[in-house]
């Protein structure tokens, strides 16, 4: 006969075993898409430190990242819906582009 401590050791260790995997699923529920460009001059020039910011407009939620010297900008992880990305630096007008992300 199984002593009851030993009992509910085995029955921890189950759990842990069958549950566990089941809170891991929801990592894989994160979003792969990216948008990413290169804010430039009308000459091609990049244009460092320039503002960009994304607006999921179906949320709400904005990010501002700021382009680095080659004057390249990165949003990671977004999920689908509808977007505005603008981009802004001094001397230079603001530029709007509308997108819709599906995947």
């Amino acid at each position: 006969m199984v002593p009851d401590a030993s009992l509910r050791r085995i029955r921890s260790g189950f759990l842990l075993v069958v549950l566990l995997p089941l809170f891991s699923l929801a990592s894989y529920a994160q979003y792969s898409s990216n948008i990413q460009g290169v804010v430039s001059d009308p000459a091609g020039a990049a244009i460092n430190e320039a503002s960009v910011q994304l607006l999921n407009v179906d949320t709400g939620v904005s990010s501002t990242s700021k382009t680095a010297d080659s004057g390249n900008y990165r949003f990671n992880s977004l999920p689908p819906g509808n977007y505005v990305l603008s981009a802004e630096a001094s001397g230079f007008r603001k530029t709007e582009a509308k997108f819709t992300l599906s995947t």
